[in-house]
């Protein structure tokens, strides 16, 4: 754990160096409909090729990090992470910039939620 605290660290104080204030959106395990729908196709997947890409609590691993270093960080009991990104850019407004490796934020229309 030390590495990923040493990562988040200096991610924070570049953004800091920047002037950014990133605000981090952490998925709650599969605490939604569609996150167990997604969570459950990536166990079947993993069973199917015997591989898997990312450590067992991981998630929570992160945000428990984010935390320490005093990171703001967002996750809802029961919504998809996806929604709360979507509406916190709404919020932050145009000038806001969205940083995910999910494609899923896409498919909002963010001046209608």
């Amino acid at each position: 754990m030390g590495a990923l605290r040493a990562r988040a660290r200096a991610f924070l104080g570049a953004a800091q160096a920047a002037s950014l204030e990133p605000w981090f959106v952490v998925d709650c395990g599969w605490a939604s409909e569609e996150n167990g729908n997604k969570w459950m196709k990536r166990r079947e997947r993993e069973m199917r090729t015997g591989s898997r890409r990312m450590s067992p609590g991981a998630d929570d691993i992160l945000f428990i990090v984010l935390q320490e270093l005093g990171a703001q960080v967002y996750c809802a009991v029961g919504m998809d992470g996806d929604h709360i990104v979507a509406k916190l850019a709404h919020v932050a407004g145009p000038n806001s910039l969205v940083l995910s490796g999910d494609n899923d934020m896409l498919r909002y229309d963010l001046q209608n939620i």
